[in-house]
């Protein structure tokens, strides 16, 4: 009848070794006992004077048999079924043409028991439970190391969460001082300069786009211009593609002898075009709108470096910095936690925990429950 036992994981290793003990005693006596019987099987034969070849060969066949039981045992060698079996072999060939032969009743007597014993002997190594107990000792060891695999990760999934809600605890502690930090007259003034910067980036952008207005009209008068005129062609370009841009590089204003170029090819009637009086204005217009751009360019540059260099914004730079680099330390905490929990995953303890329980009901016939916690 089926029992069952309910084992421990931390008392597992020690109870399978006394089970381990035990049984291996067990075969080990059972191994003895056989070859006691054999030994005895000896005594009886070497009681007859004349002893056909055939029963000669059983002979020598026993004492090899017995010769190797004495090693196993004493030395606890690996068991060697086929070296055992191929004996067996030759035993059963030569025990027929003995009992084929000798008429002796008491001889045949001792051949029969010697068939007897040795078919015991080899159903009992047939089992091989020394090897079964390896095997099975080999699983239950992968199984305790695959638990301390599992204890070491779910330590490290441990550490990584407790580092997690620690950097969690500074970062929250960072920005309550870039909240408390906003609500300081350095943050006020911050915001008046940022507002003022805002205004004149807004009134450069309107000069560049009134630039680019003033410019579109008279862009295929310069097409038309570059097509028979020979002077500053990659200038001319450089307008046509992009005015704003084009006008930064051009510190010498030399846009204006071209506009006024093309203005008098227009007068003369050389190039017909309907914009002579936009080339005109454009051209006036030029310095103007170089001088006050370059006006308010500069004092943007000011009123940024006045912002990069205010206390407030190297606090808050600073504040805001240290909060990225913590975040940065809980993402390669979060990949480290991720990887731990893959492995427990790859680990799969209860899979092996069931192989282990089912190789013990083969092996004991008998239910071991192993409990993991």
């Amino acid at each position: 009848m089926e029992t069952k036992q309910t084992i421990n994981l931390a008392n597992l290793e020690d109870w399978f070794y006394s089970l381990k003990k035990e049984l291996s005693e067990e075969f080990l006596f059972s191994l003895d006992s056989f070859k006691k019987l054999l030994e005895y099987d000896l005594t009886k034969l070497s009681n007859f004077k004349e002893l056909p070849e055939e029963v000669k060969d059983i002979e020598f066949i026993i004492r090899q048999i017995i010769n190797y039981l004495n090693t196993f045992i004493n030395e606890r060698s690996d068991l060697d079924l086929e070296n055992i079996n191929s004996k067996i072999v030759k035993f059963n060939y030569s025990h027929t043409k003995a009992l084929s032969i000798v008429e002796d009743s008491e001889l045949i007597k001792v051949l029969v028991d010697i068939e007897k014993n040795l078919g015991e002997l080899k159903g009992l190594i047939s089992y091989n439970l020394i090897k079964e107990l390896k095997i099975l000792s080999a699983n239950i060891e992968k199984l305790l190391e695959r638990v301390q695999e599992f204890d070491i990760y779910e330590g490290k999934i441990g550490q990584s969460e407790n580092k997690i809600k620690e950097i969690e605890s500074r970062i929250f502690h960072f920005r309550q001082k870039l909240n408390s930090l906003i609500k300081t007259r350095e943050s006020k003034e911050l915001d008046n300069m940022q507002f003022k910067l805002s205004k004149r980036l807004k009134e450069l952008k309107s000069m560049e786009e009134d630039l680019n207005s003033k410019f579109r009209p008279v862009l295929k008068d310069l097409e038309s211009f570059l097509l028979v005129g020979f002077e500053n062609e990659s200038l001319i370009k450089d307008y046509i593609k992009n005015p704003v841009e084009a006008i930064k590089k051009d510190f010498k204003l030399s846009i204006k002898r071209v506009l006024n170029n093309l203005y008098r090819e227009v007068s003369t009637g050389k190039l017909k075009s309907s914009n002579k009086e936009l080339i005109k204005e454009l051209s006036d217009s030029l310095d103007t709108f170089v001088k006050s751009y370059n006006n308010i360019a500069r004092e943007i540059k000011e009123i940024e470096k006045d912002i990069d260099e205010h206390p407030f914004t190297h606090k808050e730079r600073s504040l805001t910095e240290e909060i990225k680099a913590l975040k940065e330390v809980i993402n390669n905490l979060e990949e480290e936690k991720q990887k731990s929990q893959d492995k427990l995953k790859a680990l799969d303890l209860n899979k092996l925990k069931k192989e282990v329980e089912e190789s013990l009901l083969k092996f004991l016939n008998k239910k071991i429950s192993i409990i993991l916690d």
